[in-house]
């Protein structure tokens, strides 16, 4: 049985009104004020209402597609923008739509956003350069161009090597801010991992909020 294209159109436009509703009650709703002010709710406060791995997905599920597409993959919370704040300036890798160096700047931090996609759709049903202009550098490209600078990345492309191939450029004694599930998880490459193991030191980790089933936290490695 064939589904009329004008059904289809209807049914897509019902649950972009869904997704709309639901992020409007959701604390997330928030998030382009976050950017505008440099603040975001305490991480405790969004895993409270439903922002956490474990939670039922609900509502908050059918918020996260919307969210990836507005703005991205994780989440800010208080903790992460004062500990990122530390450590600027910084150079933030596969910056997508550009909402973290957005509210890092307005948090008052210096922070670079590069990606190699600086325009048009990077994937993801993502908006390139969004919320801050993004300068066109892959990862390694951006290490080099920014060496003094410590590095943010927020989920580096699963399988992907790009980011370990940025970690091992940076100079010793730099930082790097990673969001991820760490070994195993589809974030990353066992390469990036494996040259964390060898050549980092992790220094801290900070339990952003989550959507349901995704256990990301923003992890921090010092380069030996």
């Amino acid at each position: 049985m064939s589904v009329e294209p004008e059904n289809i159109a209807a049914a897509e436009a019902a649950f972009r009104r869904l997704q709309l509703s639901k992020l409007a009650a959701s604390p997330l709703a928030g998030m382009a004020e976050w950017m505008k002010a440099g603040k975001a709710p305490l991480a405790s406060t969004l895993r409270q209402a439903g922002y956490t791995s474990d939670a039922e997905r609900g509502d908050t599920w059918i918020v996260r597609r919307l969210f990836k597409s507005q703005w991205g993959f994780s989440i800010p919370c208080a903790e992460a923008i004062n500990a990122l704040h530390s450590l600027s300036p910084l150079v933030e890798l596969g910056a997508g739509s550009g909402y973290w160096t957005a509210l890092m700047r307005a948090a008052g931090a210096d922070m670079v956003a590069t990606d190699k996609v600086s325009e048009g759709s990077p994937g993801y049903n993502l908006i390139a350069g969004l919320h801050c202009q993004i300068e066109p550098l892959c990862g390694l490209s951006a290490v080099r161009a920014y060496p003094s600078r410590n590095v943010f990345c927020s989920w580096p492309s699963e399988g992907d090597d790009w980011c370990a191939e940025a970690a091992a450029a940076m100079q010793p004694g730099r930082y790097l801010g990673l969001i991820s599930k760490g070994r195993g998880g589809n974030i990353g490459s066992d390469a990036l991992f494996d040259l964390l193991d060898k050549e980092f030191v992790l220094k801290g980790q900070i339990a952003i909020p989550q959507f349901p089933g995704s256990a990301d936290v923003l992890a921090f490695y010092q380069r030996r």
